[in-house]
């Protein structure tokens, strides 16, 4: 791939205004380039797509941390240094996919906010299910889809029953009703999943605030809450 343009890309998505049409076509066009990069890791174990599809969408909202004048300091060349990158995060994505299979796992990297920074891309469910294959790899697709559908279910039941009361307990000072438990109903239960932006002018809370709690607060609290019933989250 020519340098010059990969490097066009890359800063076209990272100058891009956030929560833009702009932004958003510009990370599209970046990350099928990015897909056509050699070197990227790879791996045989059957769950290694649900690895290289969150790897993807971690790139996709961590793209601004991604130091450009790196690779020229240590004199290494863009599409390396994006390699390097890259795989930093999918090699430790694809090594818990090692873990013990009777572990339970479920990434919560994916329910992060999108490109845009204000909405999650998608539900609990499709989070969890893998490529479609045929043949006896569809049926133990087909298997492997079940076990992760119990799962999501036992976590949307976790979340609306929420019986120690942990995640109602987590909210903004001076608003209870901007608790863990009400954002996890909005952003990871919903068939379409609110935008952080109408959330945050239905509460009337400043959409930093929100952000913070969610990506802060929440979200360590899911996984610490969810680890302690028996589930690694990743």
């Amino acid at each position: 791939m020519c340098e010059k343009h990969l490097n066009i890309l890359l800063l076209a998505a990272m100058q891009a205004p956030p929560d833009s049409l702009e932004r958003r076509k510009a990370l599209h066009r970046l990350l099928v380039n990015l897909q056509k990069l050699p070197g990227i890791a790879k791996s045989s174990h059957p769950d290694y797509p649900i690895a290289l599809s969150n790897t993807w969408q971690w790139v996709c909202r961590n793209i601004d941390n991604f130091d450009v004048g790196k690779s020229s300091i240590q004199d290494i060349i863009l599409e390396d240094a994006l390699v390097n990158w890259i795989n930093g995060y999918l090699r430790r994505r694809i090594q818990d996919l090692y873990l013990d299979k009777d572990t339970k796992i479920l990434s919560l990297d994916a329910f992060n906010q999108d490109d845009s920074g204000n909405q999650l891309s998608n539900t609990l469910e499709s989070k969890l299910v893998a490529p479609t294959l045929s043949g006896l790899d569809a049926e133990i697709e087909k298997e492997r889809q079940k076990y992760y559908k119990k799962i999501a279910d036992e976590i949307r039941l976790y979340i609306e029953r929420d019986p120690d009361n942990i995640l109602q307990n987590s909210h903004i000072k001076g608003n209870t009703q901007c608790n863990c438990q009400y954002l996890s109903k909005r952003l990871l239960l919903k068939n379409n999943p609110d935008s952080l932006k109408t959330i945050s002018q239905e509460l009337n809370t400043p959409y930093q605030t929100i952000v913070t709690r969610w990506s802060r607060r929440c979200l360590p609290l899911l996984r610490e809450t969810f680890e302690k019933i028996g589930y690694q989250l990743i």
